[in-house]
């Protein structure tokens, strides 16, 4: 393949998709505030699958709202300015997690809300916004000032409350890592101030590569131990048999790539009632003197006798 072709190949890598999030811009930042607030919230494990980031009409912001999701105002100075939405599947994983410490393998029915669903997860919009005020980028300016203002009962209400104007809205998706459920929560502002733009796109093409590579996800396997097995003693296993894990401590967990390298040695824990993983550094190795043949042992090797017999008769 010539250079030409080479770098041709490495632009399409690189180049975001036309509905992905540029990668210059603060979609890492979302991503990790909303893994936060969850788990403050609710200790509701979840990963940011996706982040669309798109500036439009009050109108169009509207028309576009789910019939499932839960709408609540964004005030700034006492006035509402903003808006939040959080949709049934996301509510639905909020209030099993506080009421059963359990997400169920598929998602309920949807239904209406109701004050108590409100007062589960209204929450995390606030923790939301106030890990984003605290953010490096720029969309920490964006969300300056702004706090959680009342539950809206539908898009008349918020077309109601809200100026009319253009506003940039940030939809994240998220997985629970449980079956196929996902959910999702948007915020829509103001798109007027410059401070709330996408950090500006790296000159650079290299660089550009580089933060897609950063963005790529990532698959890592928690061992514990490995049994070896026959198909037939497989074929044997039965509900409650206990397989005992032989020599396996908490200690001697790894995180494994999908080939099996070792990324990371750490140790098997809890963190707010689920099974966590604490990454830990490697004991240093210890120094240790090397094991020395003794008589004893060249004794009882095959012919040294002879050997040693003939050499002592030789000199």
């Amino acid at each position: 393949m010539s250079g030409a072709a080479q770098e041709r190949v490495i632009e399409r890598m690189a180049r975001a998709a036309p509905d992905a999030t540029p990668v210059s811009g603060p979609a890492r930042t979302l991503r990790l505030a909303i893994a936060r607030a969850a788990m403050a919230v609710a200790g509701l494990p979840l990963t940011a699958l996706g982040v669309a980031d798109d500036v439009m009409a009050l109108d169009d912001l509207l028309n576009g709202l789910g019939d499932d999701e839960m709408l609540v105002a964004l005030d700034q100075g006492g006035k509402s300015i903003g808006l939040a939405t959080i949709d049934a599947d996301l509510r639905a994983a909020l209030i099993e997690r506080q009421t059963m410490c359990a997400l169920l393998p598929a998602t309920p029915e949807p239904r209406p809300v109701t004050a108590a669903d409100a007062a589960l997860s209204v929450p995390l919009i606030a923790a939301f916004l106030s890990d984003l005020s605290g953010a490096a980028c720029g969309i920490s300016s964006w969300v300056k000032g702004v706090a959680v203002g009342r539950r809206l009962s539908g898009p008349t209400q918020a077309a109601l409350s809200l100026s009319d104007g253009r506003y940039r809205e940030v939809r994240l998706t998220v997985d629970f890592g449980v079956g196929e459920r996902q959910g999702a929560l948007s915020l829509a502002l103001p798109a007027g101030s410059d401070a709330g733009a996408p950090d500006p796109a790296p000159n650079s093409r290299q660089a550009a590569f580089g933060n897609s590579v950063l963005e790529a996800p990532v698959v890592l396997n928690a061992v514990l131990h490995r049994l070896h097995r026959t198909l037939a003693e497989v074929e044997a296993f039965e509900v409650g048999q206990v397989l005992p894990l032989d020599g396996a401590t908490v200690a001697d967990l790894r995180l494994e790539a999908v080939d099996g390298s070792l990324a990371a040695r750490g140790r098997l824990g809890q963190s707010t009632g689920v099974r966590a993983v604490r990454i830990e550094t490697p004991a240093p190795k210890e120094m240790r003197d090397a094991p020395v043949a003794s008589a004893a042992i060249a004794a009882q090797t095959p012919g040294t006798d002879s050997v040693e017999e003939t050499g002592a008769a030789g000199g």
